[in-house]
């Protein structure tokens, strides 16, 4: 029997040959998903080098700037001030991918996960922004 990922050959597969294409397929599609996504990528990374990338503990001093940041945010009275913020929080996100990146390759995986867990919270601040963002759209 002939099987690959490509529906058009499905036909001449048996039903197991055709289950296990899709799940192969399922399974490639979600890896190339995860390699598209820096975060998803550098979790992985992590995980790989047997680190749990979850962080327990965070700096007080980056929550207690990240909810000044967030009130500015709320309070945000026009579009060119989100879009200020926005460009604030993109350029924090790129430089904690450069410091994980850079302590990923000197193997401290400790500093690199700690830096990977601001970039959870810089993201979902971008998620903040955006919906606040849909919010003056809609005035």
């Amino acid at each position: 029997a002939v099987v690959s990922t490509q529906s058009g050959h499905y036909g001449r597969a048996s039903a197991l040959e055709q289950e296990h294409a899709s799940k192969n397929s399922a399974l490639i599609n979600e890896a190339n998903k995860c390699l598209k996504d820096p975060y998803c990528r550098a979790r992985l990374l992590l995980k790989i080098n047997n680190f749990d990338p979850n962080i327990k503990t965070m700096d007080m001093e980056f929550l207690s700037d990240m909810m000044d940041f967030n009130d500015q945010i709320e309070m945000g009275e026009d579009s060119t001030t989100l879009l200020e913020l926005k460009q604030l929080n993109e350029d924090a996100i790129a430089v904690l991918y450069t410091q994980f990146e850079e302590h990923f390759n000197d193997n401290d995986l400790k500093m690199a996960a700690e830096r990977l867990s601001k970039v959870k919270f810089l993201l979902q601040t971008r998620d903040r922004i955006d919906k606040q963002g849909e919010l003056f759209m809609l005035r």
